[in-house]
C-alpha cells in the first residue's frame, strides 16, 4: 500500500501518511470496532448495499452509533476509490466506538471514529488467479468468540489459525467447532458438495454472513443447484465430492485437499467450476 495514497478519517480525505487516530481509541484498546472490505471492479463497488447492511447491523449489536446512511457510506467509498484511481481492489472501512479514557464500559457520550483506505488489486490479488489449480486447507480448532457473525476487528484467533495452517503447508485454515462441525475459513466461508448437494454452515453466530457467500447461494438457487445451509462434519468434508472457499478476495476458490488428503482426486469439480464462471459473470455485469 502506497503511503502517498489518499485515506479518509472522520469526514475528511487526507494523505494516508497523515491519517491519525487517538491512542485512546477503543478499537485499539479493546477491538471495539467493526470493519468491511468492499470489492472494487472496473472502478465500481460490488454489492455495497450488502456490506452496508452487515456493517450497520454489527455496529448496532456492539452499541456503536451508525455514523452514516447507506447513501453516505456508498459516496465515501466511491470517492475514496476514485481519488486513488482504483480499478480493481478493495476499499477498507472501519468504525470504532470512539476515543475515551480506558474503561471497559464506554461513556454514553462518545463519538465513533471512522477511517478508510484502499488496497489495489496488485497488493490484494484474487485467490483463484493466484492458485488456478485450487488450494490446500488445514483444519484447526475454532477458538474464536461466540459472535462470529459480527465483523469485528478482533481477529487474533483468526490470525493464529491462519498461521497454524501456513505452518502445516496449507493456504487457509478451516475452523472446526468443539461439536465437530466444520464452520468456515479463517478468512473465508466454506462450501462443500456432499451427496450432490451444495452445503455450507448456516448463517448463525458461528460464521460470518459473507457477501460472496450470499451471492453464491443465490446463484445456486437460481440455476437449480441443490443446496442446504446445514452444518457438516470434518469426516463429511474429507469425503466430499467438491469443496471451495468464498470471499471478497477468494471469489469462488476451489479446495483440492484437506489436511493433506485430496478432495475428489485433487481436481476442481464441475459445480465449483460452474459457480466460478457464474460469479465472474455477475461481478462483471454489476460493475461494467
Amino acid at each position: 500500500m502506497k503511503m502517498n495514497a489518499t485515506g479518509y478519517v472522520n469526514g475528511e480525505f487526507c494523505d494516508l501518511a497523515d491519517a491519525k487516530i487517538s491512542i485512546l481509541d477503543r478499537g485499539l484498546l479493546f477491538g471495539d470496532a467493526v470493519y468491511e472490505g468492499v470489492r472494487v471492479n472496473n472502478g465500481r463497488l460490488f454489492r455495497v448495499g450488502d456490506h452496508y447492511a452487515r456493517m450497520s447491523g454489527g455496529l448496532k449489536a456492539l452499541g456503536i452509533l451508525v455514523p452514516f446512511s447507506a447513501s453516505q457510506y456508498e459516496t465515501i467509498l466511491t470517492e475514496l476509490a476514485r481519488r486513488n484511481g482504483v480499478q480493481s481492489g478493495l476499499v477498507y472501512i472501519q468504525v470504532t466506538h470512539g476515543a475515551a479514557m480506558r474503561a471497559h464500559v464506554p461513556p454514553k457520550e462518545i463519538t465513533p471514529n471512522v477511517f478508510a483506505f484502499v488496497q489495489t488489486g496488485e497488493a490484494l490479488p484474487s485467490w483463484p488467479r493466484q492458485y488456478p489449480g485450487g488450494v490446500a486447507v488445514a483444519t484447526v480448532e475454532d477458538l474464536r468468540w461466540q459472535r462470529c457473525n459480527i465483523k469485528t476487528t478482533m481477529l487474533l484467533a483468526n490470525t493464529l489459525a491462519k498461521r497454524q495452517a501456513t505452518d502445516a503447508g496449507a493456504f487457509e485454515a478451516i475452523l472446526v467447532g468443539q461439536d465437530g462441525t466444520v464452520r468456515e475459513g479463517a478468512l473465508s466461508n466454506l462450501f462443500a458438495v456432499i451427496g450432490g448437494s451444495l452445503r455450507t454452515h448456516p448463517a448463525d453466530s458461528h460464521v460470518l454472513p459473507g457477501v460472496t457467500r450470499k451471492v453464491v447461494l443465490d446463484l445456486a438457487r437460481t440455476h437449480g443447484i441443490p443446496d442446504a445451509e446445514r452444518a457438516f462434519s470434518k469426516e463429511e468434508l474429507l469425503a466430499a465430492e467438491e469443496a471451495f472457499l468464498t470471499g471478497s478476495t477468494a471469489d469462488v476458490c476451489p479446495v483440492v485437499s484437506v489436511d493433506g488428503k485430496p478432495i475428489a482426486a485433487g481436481r476442481i469439480g464441475p459445480i465449483t467450476a460452474r459457480l466460478m464462471k457464474m460469479l465472474a459473470e455477475v461481478l462483471q455485469a454489476e460493475t461494467a
